[in-house]
């Protein structure tokens, strides 16, 4: 196959008495579908006019069938009448071949391009042949020079042992061998370190994994808890957000928290936004203990009431700073 793109085709093709007899026949379109399509594929083949798969392989009748989406027996007809009309020409092989081919076609294009095509191939297999020749003689060469290397490393040891008159024995060789082998245990051991080092770091990891699960798991069921507790004072099912609730623990713990939704109850706010400013605060001036937040809920937070503005839940108010009574006649002496 070649790089055809395109045919010639005759504008008076239809006046020529052939097509006109085909126009007489019931199978007239079948026939000029298959002539159209047998020129597009002459000229695909590129081969003056022959019709094949490939050179040895030629289109049988059922392939030409496939090939064109048309029946059998329309295929075989159409063939049958350009071959009675020598449009086509079929040979004891299949081979088809359009009759007249270089009279219609501009053959010197054609063949043009099939040369073209045949210098590229030629060129592409002769440009792989130097390549393969390179990487052989790359080859040969290195072997080569491992040898040479090899052999004036042998002389030299040989000259050598001539000259301070040491002898070259089997000793010697054994030796070597044994260093390459130690060297080969260090390399061993180097890379055993290494695997072991890494294995350690992933059994790391994994603890450190299973203990944020774990975590996790953790913060998940107090929240839990303390949302059903909350709901079960209050009265109101999911009064506290979950996703809230459990930032809360992560960062203040349960017990804080617990004291703050205790607060909160008692203050009639059961809300996340009240509890979260508690524990901001707590956490800005400091924790309480369990029994003085004890003494700040038993204290009314009613709307009726009225608390200690000075004092707030949960916190110790500053003592004010106690005078002596030097200090106080002299401030009473500077307001006079």
């Amino acid at each position: 196959m070649s790089d055809i793109k395109w045919i010639k085709l005759s504008t008076n093709m239809h006046d020529d008495e052939k097509m006109k007899l085909v126009d007489a026949m019931p199978e007239r379109d079948t026939i000029h579908y298959l002539w159209i399509r047998l020129l597009i594929q002459a000229g695909k083949t590129n081969a003056n006019g022959l019709i094949y798969l490939n050179e040895n392989i030629p289109y049988t009748d059922e392939m030409l069938s496939t090939i064109f989406s048309r029946p059998l027996a329309s295929i075989r007809l159409a063939l049958k009448v350009l071959s009675d009309f020598q449009m086509i020409e079929i040979a004891e092989n299949n081979v088809i071949r359009i009759v007249n081919w270089e009279r219609h076609q501009n053959v010197e294009g054609m063949d043009r391009v099939r040369d073209q095509n045949r210098k590229r191939v030629q060129n592409h297999r002769e440009k792989k042949k130097q390549l393969e020749a390179v990487v052989n003689e790359s080859e040969e060469t290195s072997v080569q020079i491992e040898e040479h290397s090899w052999a004036e490393s042998k002389e030299y040891g040989c000259a050598e042992s001539k000259k301070y008159n040491i002898e070259v024995t089997n000793d010697i060789c054994d030796s070597a061998k044994k260093s390459c082998n130690v060297t080969d245990d260090k390399s061993n051991v180097t890379v055993t370190v290494q695997n072991k080092r890494e294995n350690k770091n992933k059994i790391k990891n994994e603890n450190n994994k299973d203990r944020e699960i774990k975590k996790e798991d953790d913060i998940n069921s107090k929240s839990i808890e303390l949302a059903k507790y909350c709901d079960l004072i209050a009265g109101i099912p999911n009064v506290l957000n979950l996703g809230a609730l459990k930032l809360a623990i992560g960062m203040h713990g349960q017990e804080y928290v617990k004291m703050a939704i205790d607060i909160a109850l008692k203050a009639n706010k059961p809300n996340m936004t009240y509890i979260d400013g508690i524990l901001k605060n707590w956490r800005r001036e400091g924790y309480p203990d369990d029994k003085e937040v004890k003494k700040n809920v038993n204290r009314s937070y009613g709307k009726n009431s009225n608390p200690d503005k000075n004092k707030f839940a949960g916190f110790k108010p500053k003592e004010p700073r106690s005078l002596t009574d030097e200090q106080r006649k002299k401030a009473e002496k500077s307001l006079i």
